[in-house]
């Protein structure tokens, strides 16, 4: 198993669970943890579509990658688009990719023109996995339980903040399982976990009227003798996007040529 190729989705799937920050004063008595957490469950059962924007950071030594993402999804067309920027040094590229899971393609501006190929058996596996799947109800079960023990609700003009940490290294096995599903081995976890230092999962889910405003998560990980990754995604605007479509210009783009 490479290490660096499972970096990526296990903070992906960490920050599934995320939440967003403002200043906020102790909770009224209007609303308990328990039911913050019992309306966060109902408003995952009911998400269909919303945003997503995430920040990664890579550095090492004096090398350092920042990648900027907008991200907008639609469960139930199985249709994802990301645009953002990766900048490496003085050099900067843009990012613009739709993802769609219905008919297996990855679409790629490339050269002034959209190009597709095959979705990757990665990233279709993890797309399917964190829709709903038994192991990644049962780890978020496991993360709700600890918010709802150890979270901090706080209250303001009628905005709550449920806010707290996890150990990220407690949860690198279920995680994996969740991703490598049957492929998981214990050599691979003691391996990764040898690796990779994850540090604490800061939440923070921000509610209003009964429901999710945005979620947001933050974590950090640390390879041995290689590079820090810093990762943060927020999501909003839930139920938003129920109309998301690939545009013409996407649809009629052209297979990826491929050296033979």
């Amino acid at each position: 198993m490479k290490t660096k190729k499972i970096i990526p989705s296990i903070l992906l799937t960490f920050t599934l669970f995320a939440c967003s920050l403002s200043q906020a004063q102790p909770v009224a008595a209007a609303m308990t943890k328990k039911q913050a957490v019992a309306i966060i469950k109902e408003n995952n059962k009911k998400q269909d579509s919303g945003k997503m924007h995430s920040t990664t950071t890579t550095l090492l030594k004096n090398d350092k990658t920042a990648i900027t993402i907008d991200g907008y999804y639609n469960n139930t067309s199985k249709l994802v688009n990301e645009t953002g920027a990766i900048k490496y040094g003085n050099k900067k590229d843009k990012v613009n990719v739709w993802v769609d899971g219905k008919n297996n393609r990855l679409y790629n501006f490339n050269k002034n023109k959209w190009e597709y190929e095959t979705v990757p058996d990665a990233y279709q596996t993890l797309i399917n996995d964190l829709t709903g799947q038994k192991s990644l109800v049962n780890l978020s079960n496991s993360i709700f339980k600890n918010l709802e023990k150890n979270g901090k609700l706080t209250h303001k003009k009628g905005v709550y903040q449920l806010t707290g940490s996890v150990n990220g290294q407690k949860y690198v096995k279920p995680v994996m399982q969740v991703i490598l599903k049957s492929d998981i081995k214990n050599k691979d976890i003691k391996s990764f976990t040898k690796n990779v230092k994850i540090g604490k999962i800061k939440l923070n889910f921000t509610l209003t009227n009964q429901k999710v405003v945005s979620a947001q998560g933050k974590t950090t990980a640390k390879l041995k003798k290689g590079p820090t990754i810093k990762i943060s995604e927020t999501f909003s605007h839930f139920n938003e996007y129920g109309n998301l479509a690939l545009p013409d210009d996407v649809k009629n783009a052209v297979p990826v040529k491929t050296d033979k």
